[in-house]
Formats: structure tokens, C-alpha cells, sequence
């Protein structure tokens, strides 16, 4: 899952390098106009990224937690029916069974809905943070061009890479206001 949510905001993540605060900085060398991030490292380093992967996370777990005692109680049913020696009691709990298979199918589409649901919601949010202070840094920088390292970028010199500074802005603009 952690892999469908990384594939999902690229875009977001192009727009998170807009959130590292211009003033201060010195712009990277190399072409002018044109620098580049590392989506994978800002994921990875970003506090508020890692937290919003860790809330997508818990919800997997507690997705998953709950879908195993779903399956659980299916096999206890199953074990029960091969046990019976009563026909109507076999009926029974032949019907016990497939209620509980239904019920266990219709929980694992739900949990995938919501999961969905989550990620697309957190692509947004990071969306909403970050989209005006993109133009604010392409301004003050006279970026043209920004290219995502880990999916566009075959080479560049490393002065053209600015994932540090989105990193320390991301960081800074997360961190607890005094």
C-alpha cells in the first residue's frame, strides 16, 4: 500500500517544493531556470509526510486487524460444520458460513474504498498547502522548470538539486509555532 500511496502524489510532491521559504537561500546552480527534487526522499524525511504516510498506515492495520477477525470466525464456522453430526446443525452453520464469506467480501471492498478514499484525501491536503508558495518560490528563483529526480531526471549536476532546501522549508513550516 505504501507503494500506491507514493505513486499517487507525484503531483502533490511538486508542489510540496514550492513550500521551502525563498528568502535566505541561495538559488542552486546549474541551468538557470530548471532544478530538481527527490519525490522519495521528501516522503521519507518530510516530518509532515511521514506522518500522514503513518496515518494511512494505522488505518491499513486496523483494516487488516479487523478483516483477520472476520476470517477468523469464518474458519471457527468451518471447523464447527466439519465437526457436526446433526444435519439441520450442518445447515445451520453451512449458511452461517457463507453469510460470514459475504460479509468478509464486502469488508475487504469497503477497506479498500476507504483506504483509497484516505490517500486521495492526504494528495490533497498537501496539494492545498503547498500550490501558492510554488509560484512564490518560481518567482524568487526564476525557476522555469522542476522535475521530479525519481521519475524524469535520467542525469543532472547535483547543484541543480534542490531537495534539501524543500526538505529544511517543509520541516521548518511544520514544525510547532512557539
Amino acid at each position: 500500500m505504501k507503494t500506491v500511496f507514493l505513486s499517487a502524489i507525484p503531483a502533490a510532491l511538486a508542489l510540496a517544493f514550492a513550500a521551502y521559504s525563498a528568502e535566505g537561500q541561495t538559488p542552486p546552480s546549474g541551468i538557470p531556470g530548471v532544478a530538481y527534487f527527490s519525490s522519495q526522499r521528501l516522503l521519507n524525511e518530510v516530518a509532515s509526510a511521514r506522518t500522514e504516510l503513518a496515518r494511512i498506515q494505522a488505518m491499513q492495520q486496523q483494516k487488516n486487524n479487523e478483516l483477520r477477525t472476520k476470517q477468523q470466525a469464518i474458519e471457527a464456522t468451518r471447523q464447527e460444520y466439519a465437526s457436526a453430526t446433526d444435519s439441520e446443525a450442518r445447515t445451520r452453520l453451512l449458511k452461517q458460513e457463507q453469510d460470514q464469506r459475504a460479509d468478509f467480501d464486502r469488508s475487504v471492498q469497503q477497506a479498500q474504498a476507504d483506504i483509497q478514499r484516505l490517500q486521495r484525501d492526504v494528495q490533497a491536503e498537501v496539494q492545498a498547502q503547498v500550490k501558492g508558495s510554488i509560484e512564490k518560490l518560481s518567482r524568487a528563483h526564476g525557476f522555469k522548470m522542476v522535475l521530479n529526480a525519481d521519475t524524469s531526471v535520467v542525469w543532472a549536476s547535483p547543484g541543480m538539486d534542490v531537495t534539501n532546501l524543500i526538505i529544511d522549508a517543509l520541516n521548518a513550516e511544520s514544525a510547532p509555532k512557539p
